[in-house]
């Protein structure tokens, strides 16, 4: 994921996965980089959260977090640069 905030380039990069549906994908993406906004999380931690969600969403099939241990993981693994 790429993101210009306030005139920087910032990219979130998740650890490879297989792929199991794309179906909500995008939709995972808006719902949780809304979510995070309405947090007020830093740029840093909004862009690895919403990268992470989105990850997770195309490994599996249905809707929802498997667990937060599993979202934590794929947080922890989500690289980000700002570029």
């Amino acid at each position: 994921m790429l993101w210009l905030n306030q005139g920087q380039w910032r990219e979130a990069i998740p650890e490879s996965a297989k792929v199991v549906s794309t179906v909500g994908a995008g939709d995972t993406f808006v719902a949780s980089f809304c979510w995070a906004c309405s947090q007020q999380m830093p740029p840093e931690q909004k862009l690895k959260f919403t990268t992470a969600m989105s990850a997770l969403a195309v490994s599996q099939i249905g809707v929802g977090v498997p667990s937060q241990d599993q979202l934590q993981a794929t947080l922890e693994t989500t690289q980000f640069a700002v570029l």
